[in-house]
């Protein structure tokens, strides 16, 4: 699910707020929605792609030259009020019900190498895709000591967006 961050109702400087942005609905940008994001239809992988629509809209301090733009991963997004937003694809890690490798196969844990079987809970990594146990016998993706994906440098957290506007200096 793509995130929105915005600025946060406090008086730090580099507070943010994250908006999950649904799939299937607008998002305004500003109360008159002159200037929103809409998902197209059109997917990437199984993420959506988000287009920024509005006059005065700067993507990356660039004006929107047709009004229109497809957004890509930590877009920063600046209103004409001088408003800035931060948009990302990336998605936090969770736990879920691992769905099989085709017609019901199982697969192979990115840490401890042995079965997943379809329906056992597990952790697709966000950053590569490989799956990891997370059992209360088998908890291999927050594995005592490792601080990321056996495969890929992606943090090991549960529900914690891997990507902050903090992160990028703002």
């Amino acid at each position: 699910m793509a995130t929105l961050w915005h600025p946060a109702l406090s008086d730090s400087p580099h507070a943010w707020e994250p908006v999950p942005l649904p799939a299937s609905d607008v998002f305004p940008l500003d109360p008159a929605e002159l200037r929103r994001l809409k998902p197209t239809g059109m997917a990437t992988g199984s993420r959506a792609r988000w287009i920024a629509i509005g006059s005065g809209l700067r993507v990356n301090g660039t004006p929107l030259s047709l009004g229109i733009r497809v957004l890509k991963n930590r877009d920063a997004l600046t209103t004409p009020d001088g408003t800035r937003f931060f948009f990302t694809d990336e998605e936090p890690a969770r736990i879920e019900a691992f769905p099989g490798l085709g017609e019901g196969k199982p697969g192979t844990c990115a840490r401890c190498r042995t079965a997943i079987a379809p329906g056992e809970l597990a952790v697709r990594c966000p950053g590569c895709g490989a799956w990891s146990h997370e059992t209360e016998n088998l908890p291999c993706w927050t594995y005592e000591g490792a601080v990321a994906c056996p495969l890929c440098s992606q943090p090991n957290l549960l529900g914690v967006c891997p990507w902050t506007p903090d992160e990028a200096g703002w």
